[in-house]
């Protein structure tokens, strides 16, 4: 009896190809899901990223990688052009688009630092244009003098200090004795918040810290014995770490010696500048570190409009209406080039414009101009 002739099936080219392309876009998917897994280890965590910015930033990177059918550290200064020109075609608003492009740019910058990303990619990638009519930057937006008037004004308000005398006057004796409840009582809670918030309040205005800067600052650092507040740079990454030093004003100085003094009355068990400072639960819950989104939240007691980050604002452009020089008030303010600091310049113009007018009379007068 004859043996069944076995033919082999050879595929076709075709076939071939679809093997390859699976085969390439698992390996692809395995490496985005490493590198992302990375990427939230070494970033979000580090640099305190909401978690709804987390979400958007995994969703635009995933998407990225999905189009352009490449590993996240292969893509190139084209592939961005190209995957924010197809989502204006599809009709999303320029602005939006420029949001999803500074979800990668978040990840080019982290990329480069991390090794992923030479610096020669890492530079092409940033000279990526904003899509037109997103407005590129956003511009500064400072408080205006009055307003910041206003503000210590609702906290003293607000949180009164304790009184030297009389009912109230030793509600940080009893505490510290441990006379009644093991927590603190409405008046001393009152006043330990008022001297936190106005130290809080002294970094971001007078030498203006970025909020997860003065989150992330230690005692040592901020300590009123320095000359300078030694800041961390909060856009930081993976092996570089940037400090800078800022010089204490004389009334930040003493707002922070305020409150140091009062927390170290305390006694907190942590090393962290900052408490909760809550009227919830016993002295333990109150003293705890403060969170990140605490301090983001804080300064809604006040009323809505106030924002840490405008506050940061607000010291750069009174640092340059005072005199200080532009390249300074650079450092001071961690800005990684000069054209980020030349945004508040823009709002100066005023200023010079009213300067000459009141000097244009005195002007012709010693000229003797008709």
């Amino acid at each position: 009896m004859p043996l069944p002739v076995t033919t082999e099936i050879t595929p076709t080219r075709s076939e071939t190809q679809m093997a390859r392309r699976v085969a390439m876009s698992t390996t692809q998917d395995e490496r985005t899901e490493m590198i992302l897994a990375r990427f939230e280890a070494e970033y979000y965590e580090v640099s305190s990223i909401t978690l709804p910015r987390r979400h958007q930033q995994n969703v635009e990177l995933r998407r990225l990688t999905e189009q352009m059918r490449k590993p996240l550290d292969e893509v190139t200064a084209e592939d961005l052009a190209t995957y924010i020109g197809s989502q204006l075609k599809r009709g999303l608003k320029p602005t939006t688009a420029l949001k999803n492009m500074n979800c990668i740019r978040g990840f080019v910058s982290w990329a480069n630092t991390a090794g992923l990303i030479d610096d020669a990619r890492s530079d092409r990638l940033k000279l990526v244009r904003s899509p037109r009519g997103s407005g590129g930057r956003s511009k500064p937006r400072p408080y205006k003098v009055e307003q910041i008037h206003d503000l210590h004004r609702i906290i003293s308000a607000k949180y009164p200090p304790l009184p030297t005398c009389g009912k109230g006057s030793r509600l940080l004796e009893h505490y510290l004795r441990g006379n009644g409840p093991d927590r603190l009582r409405r008046g001393l809670w009152r006043h330990g918040r008022r001297l936190q918030y106005e130290a809080l309040i002294a970094l971001a205005l007078e030498q203006g810290l970025r909020r997860i800067e003065i989150l992330n600052m230690t005692i040592p650092a901020l300590h009123y014995d320095n000359d300078e507040v030694v800041v961390v740079s909060a856009k930081q990454g993976p092996g570089r770490e940037k400090i800078r030093a800022v010089p204490y004003t004389r009334h930040a100085r003493t707002v922070v010696q305020e409150w140091l003094d009062f927390r170290d009355v305390l006694r907190p068990d942590h090393g962290s500048p900052w408490v909760m400072m809550t009227m919830l639960g016993d002295s333990h819950r109150q003293l705890e570190p403060m969170s990140f989104e605490q301090l983001k939240d804080a300064l809604q007691p006040f009323g809505r409009g106030w924002c840490w980050h405008r506050l940061r604002h607000t010291a750069a452009t009174e640092w340059l209406r005072a005199g200080v020089p532009l390249e300074k008030v650079r450092v001071y303010m961690g800005h990684s080039n000069l054209e980020t600091t030349l945004m508040y310049t823009e709002l100066l113009k005023g200023d010079i414009n009213d300067a000459f007018e009141a000097a244009e009379e005195k002007f012709a007068a010693r000229l003797q101009l008709a």
